[in-house]
């Protein structure tokens, strides 16, 4: 079954080219921030760094990638439960609902218009990135809240094992690459 957001027509306007200069100089900013934490998140948005612009980095098939006024424009499967991170207070984890499958639409550094479908742990971290972009905190959609101390507890997942999110990935590729 696929999902449209309310908002789901005309997505896309391009960027004048005075602002596109502003959104390319974010990206480089952002790039260059996650060059500086290698692997230790999976993404920024640029206003959680206090840049005013509509851009996100992301790993995205082995490379750090920039995205320029993104959306989603589709949801496809139901949505399933996540763990994600407060990025404002690491300590704190909570179960989020996220979908399977999204379409995103966003611009390159060239000003061109891309629209892909997304899956598994890319997936999510743009679902969670553009939320940022929106000021949608992670914690602000927890259903259920933990923190690492109170996870201590919890069966293990071995590095080895299929991750538990149904990525089709070893839980060390996907979402234990994160802690």
């Amino acid at each position: 079954m696929q999902l449209e957001p309310k908002n789901s027509k005309n997505l896309i306007k391009p960027c004048p080219r005075s602002q596109m200069s502003n959104a390319r100089d974010a990206a480089d900013k952002l790039l260059a921030e996650m060059e500086l934490m290698q692997k230790k998140f999976y993404g920024f948005a640029a206003n959680q760094f206090g840049i005013i612009e509509r851009v996100f980095v992301m790993r995205y098939q082995g490379e750090n990638k920039a995205f320029i006024n993104p959306y989603i424009s589709k949801y496809e499967g139901t949505a399933i439960s996540k763990d994600e991170r407060s990025i404002s207070d690491m300590d704190i984890m909570g179960d989020v609902k996220r979908y399977g499958k999204v379409q995103l639409q966003y611009m390159n550094s060239d000003a061109e218009v891309i629209e892909e479908w997304l899956e598994g742990q890319a997936c999510f971290c743009v679902q969670h990135l553009v939320d940022q972009l929106d000021g949608i905190q992670a914690k602000d959609k927890f259903i259920r809240k933990t923190t690492f101390s109170q996870r201590e507890g919890i069966e293990h997942i071995g590095r080895n094992e299929s991750c538990p999110c149904s990525s089709g990935l070893k839980y060390k590729k996907c979402c234990g690459a994160l802690r």
